[in-house]
């Protein structure tokens, strides 16, 4: 975090505040996956679900608070406030809904009339209806091999998605 703030000053010396986002941070379960190992974690939920509680507990707690900070520094409220969680799209619906979907809600909770991102690279397609219940208006960069028209049918209007280009192969196919 002590890293994090340095290089936010550092860039709005350099380049000027309105070019220098800081809104944008891990979201609860991504963080617990740093904290205590990915695989720690994942069978921390399957054979120590309270440990697996008590970690996202701390993980939530401190995004909030870190956001908070963030905003202080900046010295006004975000408009926005964004979430990144990959790990989550590897939980089945039952265990989305018990270890990520109340913690990320909080967090965005915490924050209200925000403009609310949660970004997540993982394959959500068996998630996508619990994503609008996160409190979120804005699903960027999903799974790339998605079916866009998928995602839209069960979503509908209750979430912008943003993404789903598929780096390596709009590149390819540009350039072939």
């Amino acid at each position: 975090m002590a890293v994090s703030i340095a290089a936010y000053r550092y860039m709005k010396a350099l380049v000027g505040r309105e070019n220098v986002d800081f809104w944008y941070c891990l979201g609860p379960f991504d963080l617990a996956c740093l904290v205590r190992g990915q695989s720690r974690f994942f069978a921390d939920i399957k054979l120590r679900p309270e440990l697996a509680h008590e970690i996202l507990e701390i993980t939530t707690r401190t995004i909030i608070e870190w956001t908070k900070v963030r905003e202080e520094i900046v010295g006004e409220r975000f408009e926005r406030v964004g979430l990144g969680d990959d790990f989550p799209g590897y939980l089945s619906p039952k265990l989305f809904k018990e270890f990520a979907l109340p913690y990320i809600k909080r967090v965005f909770e915490a924050f209200p009339n925000r403009i609310h991102y949660w970004h997540s690279d993982g394959d959500t397609a068996s998630v996508l209806e619990l994503i609008p219940e996160m409190h979120v208006e804005v699903f960027n960069n999903f799974y790339p091999d998605a079916d866009i028209s998928e995602f839209k049918r069960r979503i509908g209007n209750r979430v912008c998605l943003i993404g789903n280009i598929h780096p390596l192969k709009s590149y390819v196919e540009r350039h072939a």
